[in-house]
């Protein structure tokens, strides 16, 4: 029997230091990526520090919890081939799995232009860890494509434990037409729906994928040709579990376009979609809004709750109603303890303009009393990008600043607790005063979060760290600093996903120090599994139960932290 025990606290280290992270948001931390990566990702390491992959080229540095460089030198996953496409992934043990590819390309003429056309394309698929080492060979696994001209737009945690969805597209010749395949890759590099994997051939590139429960997973896509959501969950064995086609989200001859899609930890999904609709019989009064949505594991619409709602104002000027939809930008973000987090940045209606952010349960129902505003100094400007962190989430975001310089994009950051408190005072703090191109976030894995962000005039990018209180390069350490983000009481013992097929978190936090023990019971009140039995400092903490050894069925889990007593059920499904 093999018993994995993740546990994370909120750094229980022995004092407080002052990291290189930065000081001021003039000075960012310039990480020594290759100047011509224009679009970067961030990765927790899940130790307070963090990965950071130049999108261009494929390259990986690594800056631990102080800030500090680890690598001497910049890390190539896949040695001699020029690339990098996709999203990197982290994996539960801390390894990452990143995709590159090798182009070839044509030049073609055509009065009055001339363009470079792809005519081949080798996708390689690498994983690696934080010693640097190759764990799939040297330059990775081929993605089989046929002499198709293919290219990797996402990567994504598989139905099976240590699997790993690899999504690729392809488009014809004229770039009109494409379709995609879904590739499930074990651990250990093995192709589990062979070489081809399996063909959709409506999935575009912008699709939202979500682990399921049962081995399973859900893929959310907008259908613009015909205006529609498509919803379809999809076994380990590549096959179709349900598929659902909702042609109007809302009816009633409402117009609709999907957001955001985020797991409801319960199996299904919640959807946050924009809507316009008009209320007048001759179409004079028309309204722009956005909704909620959760559909359940076995693919049932469970409610529908609506955020926000606006009129829109006719342009005389134009002759034409102004479309809201590029200028909104939406997202929703799970924190504990069950709760969703909506929030939006509309800039057509505000100058300057908050971001409104608004609180849901897993059974629809708003948890607080009224919207709670991000104030900004200048004219947000979307996306709004996000480090969810135990019971909080912290935004950043970029602002439009004429005070400061014609244009110039600041980067603002805010934290947002699950019962709606600024916690970062009503303005939130300035992190980056530079010229702001694209934004990548992460959690610091102690209430803060990460930023890096690619500097629109040097073509560079640029780390920070901004703690749970708001302050930028400082490492708060438990038991230290007497304003660090604590749980005020003993919290609910809270498990996800649950059921659950092979591994379940459980979640809890202590205000204080206390002897703690977590066990699992069978129904017979036999202790099967002792997962913590230590004492603890205050914080927050995960333990994962692997039940791989167990037999299906209903198992109790029950915590007794300093005199307080809970327990939770877990139903364990093959």
């Amino acid at each position: 029997m093999i018993i994995l025990i993740l546990l994370l606290a909120l750094s229980i280290f022995p004092q407080q230091t002052l990291a290189e992270w930065g000081r001021a948001a003039d000075e960012p931390f310039r990480l020594p990526l290759n100047p011509g990566s224009t679009v970067v990702y961030v990765l927790s390491d899940d130790n307070g520090g963090c990965l950071v992959s130049a999108a261009a080229y494929g390259d990986l540095c690594h800056v631990d919890r102080y800030g500090n460089l680890t690598w001497d030198e910049i890390f190539d996953p896949t040695p001699n081939i020029l690339g990098g496409t996709a999203l990197p992934l982290l994996t539960d043990n801390g390894d990452v799995i990143i995709s590159t590819n090798k182009t070839e390309w044509e030049q073609r003429e055509q009065f009055p232009y001339r363009w470079e056309v792809m005519t081949a394309s080798d996708v390689y698929i690498q994983r690696t860890n934080l010693d640097r080492e190759l764990l799939w060979g040297e330059n990775g696994i081929a993605i089989d494509t046929s002499d198709e001209l293919y290219d990797i737009k996402g990567i994504y945690a598989g139905p099976v434990d240590n699997s790993y969805i690899i999504h690729s597209y392809k488009f014809d010749e004229d770039y009109r037409n494409f379709d995609s395949r879904l590739h499930l890759i074990s651990g250990n590099g093995e192709f589990l729906w062979g070489d081809d994997g399996i063909e959709l051939d409506w999935l575009s590139t912008l699709s939202y994928f979500v682990k399921s429960i049962n081995q399973s997973f859900i893929i959310v896509q907008n259908i613009f040709s015909d205006p529609a959501v498509k919803i379809i969950k999809i076994d380990s064995e590549g096959e179709t579990v349900w598929d659902l086609n909702y042609s109007t989200l809302l009816g009633d001859g409402r117009q609709s376009t999907l957001s955001f899609v985020e797991s409801d930890r319960a199996g299904g999904v919640i959807l946050a979609y924009r809507y316009t609709r008009y209320e007048s019989p001759d179409d004079s009064i028309k309204y722009f809004g956005i909704n909620a949505m959760r559909i359940s594991a076995e693919g049932d619409s469970l409610w529908i709750r609506n955020l926000y709602e606006r009129p829109i104002e006719y342009t005389e000027g134009l002759g034409a109603w102004i479309d809201p939809f590029q200028y909104c930008f939406v997202r929703i973000d799970y924190v504990y303890p069950d709760h969703f987090l909506i929030a939006w940045i509309d800039n057509l209606r505000y100058s300057p303009n908050p971001i409104q952010v608004d609180a849901l349960d897993i059974d629809g129902e708003h948890l607080w009393e009224e919207l709670v505003d991000i104030i900004t100094d200048g004219q947000s400007s979307g996306p709004i990008e996000a480090a969810p962190s135990y019971d909080g989430i912290c935004y950043a975001w970029k602002e439009i600043n004429h005070d400061v310089h014609d244009w110039w994009r600041l980067l603002w950051g805010q934290r947002i607790s699950s019962d709606g408190e600024r916690t970062w005072g009503d303005h939130g703090r300035l992190i980056q005063v530079r010229p702001v191109y694209n934004i990548a976030v992460t959690t610091d894995g102690n209430g803060g979060m990460i930023t890096v962000v690619h500097d629109q005039n040097s073509s560079g990018a640029t780390v920070q760290m901004i703690n749970c209180n708001g302050e930028i390069g400082e490492v708060l350490e438990v038991g230290v600093d007497d304003k660090i983000f604590l749980p005020n009481q003993f919290t609910t013992l809270e498990t996800y996903p649950n059921p659950f097929n092979s591994t379940t978190t459980i979640v809890f936090g202590l205000d204080k120090l206390a002897p703690t023990r977590i066990a699992i019971y069978d129904l017979t009140g036999r202790e099967i599994v002792t997962l913590i039995n230590d004492k603890l400092e205050a914080g927050y903490y995960n333990v994962v139960w692997n039940a791989v050894a167990f037999p299906s069925g209903l198992y109790i889990c029950r915590m007794d932290a300093g005199g307080f007593y809970q327990s939770r059920k877990l139903m364990l499904i093959r």
